[in-house]
């Protein structure tokens, strides 16, 4: 028929997965200089890093906690060499999808985000993110339900010590 239009049905069992919020980290090779520059740029880094993480991923309310790894002096005592160094960013957010992004689209955003902020970027390789896990949310109990409960525990030790 002229004009007509066809719609497609869902399948049968099909469900869209509400967001939840979730964990996922990544180690970032570089020197430890850079990595002692981006730590300390404070809240321009955790930005940078933020706003490549939403650039490569369908998420909201990222949080970005950046630590250097590997980045330390040794003493004479403890001659063990670290075979990578760089920092170690842990994201927390709210997605409905379970994985995380490419690691080469990240690095990507991430190069553009800190030049764009004038933190060098010379040698920065990001390894593969570990496979987001959901955050447990523990629920907060009110005092007041426990009270009542307690006075009734209370009553019936009285009554059962004075007999």
């Amino acid at each position: 028929a002229a004009g007509a239009t066809t719609t497609t049905a869902a399948k049968a069992g099909a469900t869209t997965k509400a967001p939840t919020k979730k964990s996922t980290s990544v180690n970032i090779d570089m020197t430890c200089n850079d990595a002692e520059n981006i730590v300390n740029n404070g809240t321009k880094s955790q930005t940078a890093f933020q706003d490549a993480f939403k650039k490569t991923m369908t998420a909201s309310d990222v949080k970005a906690a950046l630590a250097k790894r590997g980045c330390r002096r040794l003493t004479s005592n403890n001659r063990r060499l670290q075979s990578s160094k760089g920092i170690k960013a842990d994201f927390t957010y709210v997605s409905s999808t379970n994985t995380a992004p490419a690691a080469a689209t990240f690095q990507a955003a991430l190069i553009t985000n800190l030049q764009a902020k004038g933190i060098p970027t010379a040698g920065i390789s990001v390894q593969t993110f570990s496979q987001p896990k959901v955050v447990a949310t523990t629920p907060t109990v009110s005092a007041a339900v426990g009270a009542p409960a307690t006075l009734f525990f209370v009553a019936i030790l009285s009554v059962g010590m004075s007999w």
